[in-house]
């Protein structure tokens, strides 16, 4: 299944979220998430913190509870991203969710 986020301007900066809440245990937390990023037609790489990727930059992100965070800059106009954030839990499970993202000027 995959989700789409509002789209953002090359020239914001904006936080985006998955909540895990619904798939994980009460007492299960998140012990770490890895961001990916795939363009239309270019594979699918890692994406870092502080690192650009296809145009687009991840800024920041952070795990706060069940919550995973990534706060993204630039982006190349009229460009469509897919985002992949992939996750493992206190009990040594993984999962991972998709969305896509477009980049639009305002």
């Amino acid at each position: 299944m995959s989700f789409k986020w509002p789209s953002k301007a090359p020239q914001e900066v904006l936080d985006y979220s998955f909540d895990w809440s619904r798939l994980l245990e009460t007492s299960t937390n998140i012990l770490s998430a890895t961001w990916l990023i795939k363009y239309e037609g270019q594979p699918s790489v890692a994406f870092p913190v502080t690192t650009t990727v296809y145009g687009l930059t991840n800024n920041a992100q952070s795990i706060n509870g069940k919550v995973t965070t990534i706060f993204l800059a630039s982006g190349a106009l009229n460009r469509n991203y897919t985002l992949t954030c992939q996750i493992q839990d206190s009990l040594g499970r993984t999962t991972e969710r998709t969305v896509s993202i477009a980049i639009r000027e305002r």
